[in-house]
Protein backbone atom coordinates (compact mmCIF):
# COMPACT_ATOMS: atom_id res chain seq x y z
CA UNK A 1 0.00 0.00 0.00
CA UNK A 2 2.59 2.28 0.89
CA UNK A 3 3.58 2.28 -2.83
CA UNK A 4 0.35 3.70 -4.03
CA UNK A 5 0.38 6.69 -1.30
CA UNK A 6 3.94 8.01 -2.56
CA UNK A 7 3.27 7.50 -6.23
CA UNK A 8 -0.16 9.40 -5.76
CA UNK A 9 1.30 11.63 -3.34
CA UNK A 10 4.11 12.82 -5.81
CA UNK A 11 3.42 15.78 -8.41
CA UNK A 12 2.33 15.17 -12.06
CA UNK A 13 4.79 17.38 -12.75
CA UNK A 14 8.25 15.47 -10.90
CA UNK A 15 10.05 13.44 -13.73
CA UNK A 16 10.58 10.48 -10.78
CA UNK A 17 6.70 9.84 -10.87
CA UNK A 18 7.03 7.72 -13.69
CA UNK A 19 9.81 6.35 -12.96
CA UNK A 20 8.54 5.04 -10.35
CA UNK A 21 5.05 3.83 -11.71
CA UNK A 22 7.48 2.10 -14.15
CA UNK A 23 9.41 0.34 -11.48
CA UNK A 24 6.40 -1.02 -10.03
CA UNK A 25 3.83 -1.54 -12.82
CA UNK A 26 6.60 -3.50 -15.00
CA UNK A 27 5.07 -7.56 -15.42
CA UNK A 28 8.64 -8.53 -16.88
CA UNK A 29 12.10 -8.32 -15.36
CA UNK A 30 11.09 -6.33 -12.33
CA UNK A 31 13.90 -5.60 -9.69
CA UNK A 32 12.22 -8.75 -7.62
CA UNK A 33 12.20 -11.20 -9.66
CA UNK A 34 14.95 -14.02 -10.65
CA UNK A 35 15.65 -13.46 -14.33
CA UNK A 36 19.35 -12.61 -14.73
CA UNK A 37 20.37 -8.87 -15.06
CA UNK A 38 22.28 -9.40 -18.43
CA UNK A 39 19.36 -11.04 -20.46
CA UNK A 40 17.56 -8.04 -22.32
CA UNK A 41 14.32 -7.73 -22.39
CA UNK A 42 12.56 -9.00 -25.68
CA UNK A 43 10.34 -5.78 -27.99
CA UNK A 44 7.31 -7.89 -26.35
CA UNK A 45 8.02 -7.70 -23.00
CA UNK A 46 9.06 -4.17 -23.20
CA UNK A 47 5.50 -3.04 -24.78
CA UNK A 48 4.16 -4.64 -22.45
CA UNK A 49 5.80 -3.01 -19.19
CA UNK A 50 5.39 0.44 -20.78
CA UNK A 51 1.51 -0.50 -21.42
CA UNK A 52 1.26 -1.49 -17.61
CA UNK A 53 3.29 1.86 -16.54
CA UNK A 54 0.57 3.51 -19.21
CA UNK A 55 -2.44 1.96 -17.56
CA UNK A 56 -1.13 2.51 -13.74
CA UNK A 57 -0.63 6.17 -14.65
CA UNK A 58 -4.31 6.52 -15.17
CA UNK A 59 -5.30 3.58 -12.78
CA UNK A 60 -2.45 3.57 -10.06
CA UNK A 61 -4.47 1.24 -7.56
CA UNK A 62 -3.66 -1.21 -10.23
CA UNK A 63 -0.02 -0.79 -9.05
CA UNK A 64 -1.13 -3.34 -6.41
CA UNK A 65 -3.22 -5.59 -8.40
CA UNK A 66 -0.36 -6.63 -10.99
CA UNK A 67 -3.16 -9.93 -11.69
CA UNK A 68 -5.91 -7.48 -13.03
CA UNK A 69 -2.71 -5.25 -14.64
CA UNK A 70 -1.59 -7.87 -16.51
CA UNK A 71 -4.06 -9.09 -19.18
CA UNK A 72 -5.22 -5.22 -19.48
CA UNK A 73 -1.26 -4.72 -19.96
CA UNK A 74 -1.09 -7.57 -22.69
CA UNK A 75 -3.80 -6.63 -24.57
CA UNK A 76 -3.22 -3.02 -24.86
CA UNK A 77 -0.19 -4.63 -26.64
CA UNK A 78 -2.15 -6.79 -29.10
CA UNK A 79 -4.55 -3.90 -29.61
CA UNK A 80 -1.71 -1.63 -31.16
CA UNK A 81 -0.42 -4.11 -33.41
CA UNK A 82 1.78 -6.26 -32.07
CA UNK A 83 0.10 -9.36 -33.39
CA UNK A 84 2.86 -12.25 -32.26
CA UNK A 85 4.04 -13.61 -29.38
CA UNK A 86 6.56 -16.61 -30.42
CA UNK A 87 4.08 -19.21 -29.41
CA UNK A 88 1.89 -17.87 -31.66
CA UNK A 89 4.57 -17.22 -34.37
CA UNK A 90 5.56 -21.01 -33.87
CA UNK A 91 2.02 -22.26 -34.29
CA UNK A 92 1.61 -19.91 -37.55
CA UNK A 93 4.68 -21.60 -39.30
CA UNK A 94 3.97 -24.85 -38.09
CA UNK A 95 0.58 -24.45 -39.71
CA UNK A 96 2.03 -23.20 -42.81
CA UNK A 97 4.25 -25.85 -43.25
CA UNK A 98 1.54 -28.49 -43.06
CA UNK A 99 -0.24 -26.78 -45.76
CA UNK A 100 -3.00 -25.17 -43.59
CA UNK A 101 -3.91 -21.31 -43.18
CA UNK A 102 -6.31 -19.83 -41.30
CA UNK A 103 -9.13 -18.10 -41.77
CA UNK A 104 -7.65 -14.41 -41.46
CA UNK A 105 -4.48 -15.67 -44.28
CA UNK A 106 -7.41 -16.79 -46.42
CA UNK A 107 -9.03 -13.38 -46.46
CA UNK A 108 -5.99 -11.19 -46.33
CA UNK A 109 -5.29 -13.22 -49.86
CA UNK A 110 -8.02 -13.45 -51.54
CA UNK A 111 -8.17 -9.25 -50.93
CA UNK A 112 -4.83 -9.16 -52.60
CA UNK A 113 -5.30 -11.04 -55.30
CA UNK A 114 -8.99 -8.98 -55.63
CA UNK A 115 -7.08 -5.65 -55.23
CA UNK A 116 -4.22 -7.28 -57.90
CA UNK A 117 -6.44 -8.05 -60.48
CA UNK A 118 -7.52 -4.33 -60.46
CA UNK A 119 -4.58 -3.19 -60.67
CA UNK A 120 -3.63 -5.35 -63.49
CA UNK A 121 -6.94 -3.98 -65.90
CA UNK A 122 -5.33 -0.62 -64.80
CA UNK A 123 -2.03 -1.05 -65.85
CA UNK A 124 -3.44 -3.07 -69.43
CA UNK A 125 -5.59 0.27 -69.73
CA UNK A 126 -2.48 2.88 -69.36
CA UNK A 127 -0.17 0.45 -71.73
CA UNK A 128 -2.44 0.53 -74.45
CA UNK A 129 -1.98 3.69 -76.90
CA UNK A 130 -4.45 6.59 -76.46
CA UNK A 131 -6.41 7.12 -79.42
Amino acid sequence: MYILQMVMTMSDSDPRKMDEIRKYAAIYGRFDCKRKPEKPLTLHEVSVNEAAAQICRFVPALLTRRDELFPLARRVVRDSGYHYSKSQYLSMLRSRENGEETDSERSKRRKLELEGEGEDATQVRLSRPQK
